[in-house]
């Protein structure tokens, strides 16, 4: 018994059926779990660091952007000409240099990686 069979697929429609495609559903999902969870370790003075993050990210474009004046690089590594004087954690136990590394390895990872099984699942 011989079958033969020609099967064409349109790669772009199920990328965008299954949301992995560019600014997809998928990636919209990660990186807005991502935004909402790496925040209780996001330094916090005043707010206007964590609030950088939510205006100068691009949901969806797999870049996560926190972008104060100049501050931002300095807090993040803890570099030593910012005031640490409290340890380098600022409002809360979590808050410090190195967030998003820390978010990740506390349970971050898998975080994110639910969301996008869920985002793949709809």
């Amino acid at each position: 018994m011989k079958f033969d069979c020609q099967l064409e697929i349109n790669k772009k429609s199920c990328m965008h059926r299954l949301g992995i495609d560019e600014q997809g559903r998928v990636q919209r999902a990660i990186d807005s779990t991502f935004l909402m969870g790496v925040g209780p370790y996001v330094p916090l003075d005043e707010g206007d660091l964590l609030a950088s993050g939510i205006a100068n990210t691009d949901i969806g474009s797999g870049e996560i952007v926190w972008d104060v004046d100049n501050k931002a690089r300095r807090l993040y590594y803890g570099e030593r000409d910012w005031n640490w004087s409290n340890g380098g954690v600022q409002q809360g136990g979590l808050r410090g240099p190195y967030w998003a590394h820390r978010y990740i390895q506390e349970g971050g990872r898998e975080q994110v990686e639910r969301a996008a099984r869920r985002a793949v699942g709809k």
